[in-house]
């Protein structure tokens, strides 16, 4: 049982027929996306028992069809503006999630004496606190924060952040560190705790 109105609630889905027709029927307002865009306001129209609106134009590039069922209006093609700020997947697990062995970071310093692993950002960035100035500048020049941080966390500006660092030879061991370790809290920083709220 549904009511008949259910105010301030989405329903976000690319099959509508998996919707029951009671909750389509309290959609107020349609809109669709992609090629296939006319046909899901036929479809939707269809499931609901309506009349399909006439004249369903096909959207362009980055437009969608908006269709305000409830103020009678008919199907028009609108630009979606894109969103200002950067998208930034998997945000969470990259910071505190286990990457797995074969995405882990491991400082091994100049002469392999070390296996210490980095299972996320949050444990790099403990590491890196900690490991021995050798070690650090070994990684650092090679490269390796930047290549990890391109290749695995798939950050192509903290990456680019971390070879600017990685190529400023002027730069002492404390000051690299500090400035790779701000470029990653900048982008990463750790979820807020229940107990610290």
């Amino acid at each position: 049982m549904l009511p008949e109105e259910l105010p301030s609630v989405i329903f976000i889905t690319v099959h509508p027929d998996a919707l029951s027709v009671e909750a389509l029927r309290t959609v107020k307002l349609v809109i669709a996306l992609g090629d296939k865009a006319p046909s899901v306001v036929a479809q939707f129209c269809e499931l609901i028992g309506d009349e399909a609106p006439g004249d369903t134009p096909v959207p362009g590039d980055e437009e969608v069809l908006v269709w305000n069922r409830d103020a009678g209006e008919r199907v028009r093609a609108v630009k979606a503006e894109r969103p200002q700020q950067a998208h930034k997947r998997h945000t969470r697990k990259y910071a505190e999630g286990d990457l797995g062995p074969d995405r882990s970071f491991y400082f091994r310093g100049p002469d392999n004496a070390l296996n210490l692993r980095a299972q996320n950002l949050l444990l790099f960035l403990q590491i890196a606190d900690g490991v021995d100035d050798d070690t650090w500048e070994h990684h650092l020049k090679a490269g390796h924060y930047s290549k990890w941080f391109r290749d695995v966390i798939k950050d192509d500006e903290l990456a680019q952040a971390a070879a600017d660092v990685e190529e400023n030879a002027s730069l002492s061991a404390a000051e690299s560190r500090k400035r790779i370790s701000e470029a990653v809290t900048r982008r990463y920083t750790a979820p807020t705790k229940a107990s610290d709220i």
